[in-house]
């Protein structure tokens, strides 16, 4: 919709049909930086960068989970290790 204040210089059927001009204009710059915006998107997302991404999602979960597992192995490894060593004895030498 045209505002009210534009139509208030509308006096004349010429400036009417500038006006109109004016407003195709617009609208035609309006398109076709919608139409580069959407270009650029789709230069942006493709399939390669889409598996790039989900790659290195997939890494980084993988990161966390193995730095998760390493510390809770390292946790309760050790208290193993300890009760190990303990009852482990070294085995006697039998000297004839």
């Amino acid at each position: 919709m045209i505002p009210f204040e534009r139509l208030k210089d509308v006096r004349t059927m010429q400036d009417l049909r500038v006006e109109k001009a004016r407003l195709r204009y617009e609208a035609l710059m309006a398109e076709k930086d919608l139409s580069d915006s959407l270009r650029a998107v789709g230069k942006v997302v493709t399939f390669f960068t889409l598996f790039r991404r989900a790659a290195g999602g997939a890494r980084y979960a993988y990161g966390v989970v193995s730095r998760l597992s390493g510390f809770f192995s390292g946790l309760f490894g050790k208290k193993s290790k300890k009760e190990k060593a303990g009852k482990e004895t070294e085995p006697e030498v039998v000297s004839y």
